[in-house]
This record gives structure tokens, sequence and C-alpha cells, in this order.
């Protein structure tokens, strides 16, 4: 599971959401809510997709920050009451191959 500190604009992910394996997602921020940009499934819409053409809410990150609550278990449910889960962090841009997958 990624960590709180790890939730920045332009991230490379990867996570599960709704039970599908997306294999190649990136984090937006904006106006204090993350969102995991994406191909497969179509959620809560932002303007910064990185060239993807679906965005899902994963919550406030601002809310998470300023809080009291920034335990990794808390962490962890908060993540997971989006939907998301598996949520991963991924050290470098997807090859050429593993685009067109």
């Amino acid at each position: 599971m990624i960590k709180l500190e790890e939730i920045k604009h332009g991230a490379y992910v990867t996570c599960t959401i709704e039970s599908r394996v997306i294999k190649k997602a990136r984090i937006s921020i904006e106006r204090g809510t993350a969102y995991v940009c994406q191909d497969k499934i179509s959620g809560s819409g932002c303007s910064e997709k990185f060239r993807f053409r679906h965005s899902w809410s994963i919550g406030s990150i601002d809310g998470l920050i300023h809080s009291n609550l920034e335990s990794e278990a808390y962490f962890d449910r908060y993540i997971r009451a989006s939907d998301v889960r598996k949520l991963e962090l991924v050290d470098t841009e997807w090859n050429t191959e593993e685009n067109s997958a």
C-alpha cells in the first residue's frame, strides 16, 4: 500500500478499482482531492488526466494531511472507502510494450 507522503501529483501507480486491475495509472491532485487517472473505469472527473480517458477520486488529501489521523491503518481504510485497493507506487514510467497492454 502506498504511503500518504507518496501521493504526489504525477506519481505513477498501479491499483485495483472495483475489482478491476489497473496496471497503468497516475495520481492527479486538484483542489485538494487526489484522483487515480487510468483508462479502465470512469469515476469522478478531474482536468489533468495525463492523457488517460478516466479518473477516479480517492478523496481529500488536504483533509488527511491536516488531521491527526495520519496513521497507516486510517489511511488504508480511507483509500479503501473509495473502492481503490492495492494502490502501489511504480518507480518509473511504463515502457512502450507495457503501454500497449
